[in-house]
């Protein structure tokens, strides 16, 4: 859901059944990555985690926000 929190040229209305989508693999074992909305430097995406997943350490260099 976009609240009017990105940039005020990323107007496009997206809508995606996320049941219906394929997830890709992430970078590890254990992680799986469904893309929902890209515009310029902002990318968002749903992200399963299973339990004990370990991840590399890494950077967003302009920010993350992980709910």
């Amino acid at each position: 859901m976009k609240l009017r929190q990105f940039d005020k040229a990323d107007s496009r209305r997206v809508v995606i059944n996320t049941e219906s989508k394929t997830w890709l693999p992430g970078l590890v074992k254990g992680l799986e990555v469904l893309p929902l909305h890209n515009f310029e430097h902002e990318n968002t995406a749903l992200v399963k985690w299973d339990a004990n997943t370990q991840f590399n350490l890494h950077r967003h260099y302009g920010g993350e926000e992980i709910l």
